[in-house]
């Protein structure tokens, strides 16, 4: 992880900036090439700073990608996060231009934390590395030191927000439109987005957490149900606190997160007796809508305790899968706090002090949608009715 200087400001035009935008929109450069009409190798010299693009170009690269023209000005410092610098649960299942959107996004998360600083206090950060033992022994350390005890975990994004932990959720599958004035000059960008998973693709990412700058973040996406979500969320929990020097798709680390997670949600003390037998679905239905865990990781659960056989174990599995549960299952009971909440009040503190959402969004240089998606921000609009009255 570095933190680059501003550059000058009597430049015209930040490289890094581009490259990161680029990053951002999830595009390989003869795609972003291509978009603007100009070859793989002009493309490159914009990058690397060793040609500024004239005025037109940059036009053509702020509609290709998205962004206002004003994104590619220098005169502020940018984060630049590699992948050896996250926790990715696997590097086979995601492309380079995955990851690298993920951190690019990641990226830019920290220069509005670092904007919201200059007038908002954020709790600080109360998340040390845990030694300890085991996994599971780290998990019952931060319950101890939470003060729940054997009980349910309720709340858990906010209980990491409270302690300084940035929680965010990138939502949507699909590519936004950022369709130019020209819209013909811009289809081979959307032609890329659409071949590569393109902006906001990240079907092959659950989540994934880094300890950015003292500050720990984690990424939630919108794969899976609010109780993969919590897993999730325990999972680079487990990251964070046992491994400071991550290792991206490194089976032991992964092991060791899911073995925290487990614990952290459904401690040993006491679950293994509150298991129902593996065939009463309807009792592990209810036993997971009060603990916010899904039935599939209670019968995991319930085999590495040795509460059920493998063979038990198995049929559950089937049975989920013959319902339809294996993916997603309807969840039960209430499980508030999944909903990352600290940015938005953040937001809400800010335009209390002069610096509302579009103003933050033209000191970053990045438009209102981009801000909107990078703090999970939903857009509502009122639907449209015409009503018809006779004679």
């Amino acid at each position: 992880m570095t933190i680059t200087g501003s550059p000058q400001r009597d430049r015209p035009f930040d490289p890094a900036r581009l490259v990161l935008g680029r990053r951002l929109a999830g595009l390989h450069t003869r795609d972003l090439a291509a978009a603007i009409d100009r070859a793989p190798a002009t493309l490159a010299r914009y990058e690397s700073g060793l040609a500024t693009p004239p005025a037109d170009i940059r036009e053509r690269c702020a509609q290709a990608l998205g962004v206002p023209v004003g994104f590619f000005e220098p005169g502020r410092p940018q984060l630049r996060l590699d992948t050896g610098r996250a926790h990715f649960r696997s590097l086979r299942a995601t492309t380079v231009v995955e990851r690298d959107q993920a951190l690019a996004q990641v990226e830019l998360l920290w220069e509005i934390v670092v904007r919201l600083e200059e007038v908002v206090n954020l709790p600080m950060v109360e998340l040390d590395p845990v030694a300890a033992e085991s996994p599971a022994a780290a998990a019952r350390a931060i319950r101890r030191h939470w003060g729940f005890g054997d009980g349910p975990l309720p709340h858990l994004v906010r209980q990491l927000e409270a302690r300084g932990v940035v929680v965010t959720r990138l939502r949507g599958a699909g590519a936004r439109n950022t369709a130019a004035r020209d819209p013909a000059r811009c289809d081979p960008a959307a032609d890329a987005r659409a071949r590569t998973g393109g902006r906001r693709g990240r079907k092959n990412i659950d989540a994934f957490s880094a300890p950015v700058d003292g500050r720990p973040v984690i990424v939630l996406t919108d794969k899976g149900d609010v109780l993969r979500r919590r897993f999730s969320v325990a999972h680079e929990l487990g990251h964070l606190t046992l491994h400071p020097d991550p290792a991206p798709g490194s089976a032991h680390h992964e092991g060791e997160a899911n073995a925290f997670a487990a614990e952290l949600l459904m401690p040993e003390a006491v679950f293994g007796d509150l298991l129902p037998a593996a065939s009463d679905v309807a009792a592990l239905a209810e036993l997971g809508g009060g603990w916010g865990v899904s039935i599939a990781a209670m019968a995991y659960r319930g085999r590495t305790l040795g509460v059920y056989s493998d063979s038990e174990y198995r049929g559950l599995m089937v049975t989920l899968t013959r319902m339809g549960w294996r993916s997603g299952e309807p969840v039960r009971g209430e499980h508030p706090g999944e909903e990352p909440a600290l940015l938005l009040k953040a937001l809400d503190l800010a335009a209390d002090q002069g610096l509302p959402l579009s103003l933050l969004a033209e000191r970053l240089r990045i438009g209102l949608p981009w801000l909107r998606e990078l703090l999970g921000i939903r857009v509502s609009r009122p639907r449209l009715r015409l009503v018809s009255s006779a004679g």
